[in-house]
């Protein structure tokens, strides 16, 4: 049904153009609502014909032609919309329906976001002042995107000219006020008014002749200006055109700018000033969100340290535990800035280094129950994340009363020694999770925390023989309960064992030959093994308690 307004034959509105069956009559239509008409008519017949035949037993070559011929209604859109909403901004339609802006128009009509409605108001004034690409782009022999692409550079290029032009007219503005000042000063220290007089005229001649040359000057670098703007709008069109794709029409207009050394130089101050880091929690996956805009020097550095600490999954990794290359990004990055809060290099908050903080309670941490973690930042972690963390951090025991009022916080305790790591690096000199038979992950020490073999909650020690250095993607591994990984120390030997649906699968990885253990430091309980189900303390009349209760156990070994 069409709708047409009471004055005249004006469009107001199209809710649709035809149905099955039904015949509509174009005479009486304007000239453009025909041809949507049309179009629309032509589109659906083509959409009914895909949904009624059996694709697989197409011709190629038709298949080709249809998609083809697509692509040139598209270009011809993109040319008769980017027309069309110059015309209602010349048209002054925003103003006539009581929009508080083009941009806001268009959003309106067209049903995009203002940010979206923007870009296509910015696209078709620019399309338009360039009548070859829009005739190139009409004909369907460049599609929107190489268009798009175009656009972008010539406007950057004009932006550029402009940025010049403006650095340029303040310097300007400051030599001449000097100048100025100057010349005051030389009048005041005329010896008569008519000396001052005639030094302020010739001053005043020579701001004309100066003010005339540099109008000049700028006309003429204008003038080169939209030469050189023609000439990059030509070549990058011939290149489009051509059948290069868009991202080198892209990347040739990115070259030549770049060969402009005072553009690329200002390009890297603004970037420079916009730089920006936000964070956020995705309310939809629950998962921390960084998004960083940062000066090309700065994210190389980014790059250069990703690259360092991107290690590859080894061919005879599970395929069930192999990542993606976005996944080992993210444990690359993780690496990294845990590989900088370990340097202590960093400056502290409220006296104390930068590290991660979780609050639980102590029947959290020695598994009696299952209760949430809280962050520094109100931020909610599962209690097996809790536990994992623990293999490698300090604990602080706080006692509050009823209402949730802290009594009293003891020293932080269990957390593992710098001798223990260098240890530990001597035995294993990186993670040491068995990726395959006899070949450890291996990655470097910086980027691996120590983890309890025998969980810290069940008896487990803080010593040489209860533990190994695993990185953060297989320390995550290792916490889940379908992996069982285990380690002897007489022999330096890891065991991994993977429980699937079928059989289940263990790996050992033996990192020297047997030797005795070394030596440990005194610790609470050490007449068991680290598996032992009790921990026993030791009091100061000599007598030995023991308790089958872990979270008496815990409590006893978190001093007050």
């Amino acid at each position: 049904m069409l709708r047409t307004a009471e004055r005249g034959e004006e469009l107001a509105d199209v809710r649709s153009v035809d149905t099955p069956g039904s015949a509509v009559s174009t005479s009486m239509e304007p000239e453009p609502i025909a041809g949507i008409s049309t179009v629309l008519r032509g589109l659906r017949q083509i959409n009914r014909w895909l949904t009624s035949v059996d694709c697989s037993e197409l011709h190629a070559d038709l298949i080709e032609s249809v998609v083809v011929g697509l692509g040139h209604i598209d270009a011809a859109t993109t040319t008769a919309k980017a027309r069309a909403i110059v015309a209602a901004d010349e048209n002054g339609l925003a103003e006539r329906d009581g929009a508080t802006s083009d941009v806001a128009w268009i959003a309106d009509k067209l049903r995009l976001t203002g940010a979206t409605a923007a870009r296509e108001s910015r696209f078709a004034h620019d399309l338009l002042s360039q009548p070859d690409l829009l005739s190139q782009l009409e004909a369907g022999r460049v599609s929107r995107e190489h268009a798009t692409g175009v656009v972008a550079a010539l406007a950057q290029q004009q932006r550029d000219h402009d940025h010049a032009e403006h650095a340029r007219r303040q310097q300007l503005e400051e030599e001449r006020r000097a100048r100025e000042a100057a010349a005051e000063r030389a009048a005041a220290k005329a010896q008569d008014a008519a000396e001052a007089e005639a030094l302020r005229r010739a001053a005043r001649d020579r701001e004309r002749q100066l003010a005339e040359q540099a109008a000049r000057e700028e006309a003429a670098r204008d003038a080169a200006a939209d030469q050189a703007i023609a000439d990059r709008a030509a070549e990058l069109t011939d290149l489009a055109a051509g059948g290069h794709s868009p991202d080198d029409v892209r990347r040739t207009g990115r070259e030549r700018r770049a060969e402009d050394a005072e553009a690329l130089a200002r390009t890297e101050r603004e970037q420079f000033s916009r730089r920006s880091v936000r964070h956020w929690i995705d309310r939809v996956t629950g998962m921390g969100t960084l998004h960083a805009s940062l000066p090309v020097e700065a994210y190389e550095q980014v790059l250069a340290a990703l690259r360092a600490a991107t290690h590859f999954d080894s061919p005879t990794t599970p395929a069930s535990e192999c990542r993606t290359t976005e996944q080992r990004q993210a444990d690359a990055f993780i690496d990294v800035v845990g590989a900088s809060l370990r340097a202590g290099d960093l400056g502290t908050t409220q006296g104390v280094k930068p590290h991660l903080t979780l609050h639980a309670s102590i029947e959290t941490v020695t598994g009696e129950e299952d209760r949430a973690a809280t962050t520094t930042y109100g931020h909610k972690l599962s209690p097996e994340t809790l536990r994992r963390i623990a293999c490698d951090a300090g604990l602080t025991r706080a006692i509050l009363n009823a209402t949730g009022q802290v009594l009293d916080v003891g020293r932080e305790t269990r957390q593992w020694s710098v001798a223990q790591y260098r240890a530990a690096a001597l035995a294993f000199g990186g993670c040491a999770f068995p990726v395959s038979d006899q070949e450890a992950c291996g990655r470097p020490m910086g980027w691996t925390d120590m983890h309890h073999v025998t969980y810290w909650r069940r008896g487990g020690h803080t010593d040489l023989a209860n533990g190994i250095p695993l990185c953060r993607r297989h320390h995550t591994i290792t916490h889940r309960p379908d992996h069982d990984l285990t380690y002897d120390h007489a022999t330096l030997t890891v065991s991994l064992t993977r429980h699937g649906r079928g059989r289940p699968t263990t790996r050992h990885v033996t990192f020297a030959t047997p030797r005795q253990p070394e030596r440990q430091p005194a610790r609470v309980g050490n007449e068991h093994p680290p598996g032992a189900a009790t921990i026993d303390r030791r009091h100061a009349d000599g007598s030995r308690r023991a308790g089958s209760d872990r979270r008496a156990a815990v409590r006893e070994r978190l001093p007050i």
